[in-house]
């Protein structure tokens, strides 16, 4: 079953590769598409994140079934990235633009009705301050240098 499934991970892989023109911080990606062998890293265990033993079985099964792939090399396990900074940066940048849209809307005219999930969203970024959505996006990019640098022991590239 994993096996059969390696194809559609690497077309992923190269859809995922390189940078995402709608993002202009994606251009710390490197752009070297000509690689012949997917280098690939993983990692099972994230502080303060439950761990699922049927997704951290199924994670193992793939990295076995891609490290007798030649075309494929383990990096081996490694933390990246602090889970929960990513969440909490992503939650304070993703409520003000669920309030932005909503105070849009609401402006147009549109009504319509939230989500309990959304309501608390747009609820939680009407109260984010503007120092506290500068500070998101300065930790943005910290994470996405933090990214760049551990891609060098870690690439899709």
């Amino acid at each position: 079953m994993i096996c059969g499934n390696l194809d559609m991970l690497a077309m992923v892989f190269l859809a995922l590769q390189g940078p995402d023109l709608r993002d202009p911080a994606s251009s710390l990606v490197p752009q070297d598409r000509n690689v012949e062998t997917v280098r690939f890293g993983w990692h099972t265990k994230e502080p303060g994140v439950p761990t699922v033993p049927i997704a951290m079985q199924r994670v193992h099964e793939v990295v076995s079934a891609l490290s007798t792939r030649e075309d494929y090399s383990a990096c081996g396990s490694r933390h990246i990235i602090d889970a929960h900074r990513v969440h909490e940066t992503w939650l304070t940048q993703a409520s003000v633009g669920v309030h932005a849209a909503v105070t849009r809307r609401r402006a147009d005219g549109g009504e319509g009705h939230l989500t309990p999930d959304v309501k608390a969203l747009e609820l939680a970024g009407a109260a984010v301050t503007t120092i506290e959505m500068f500070n998101a996006t300065e930790e943005l990019g910290r994470i996405r240098a933090d990214a760049a640098r551990a891609r060098g022991a870690i690439s899709m590239y």
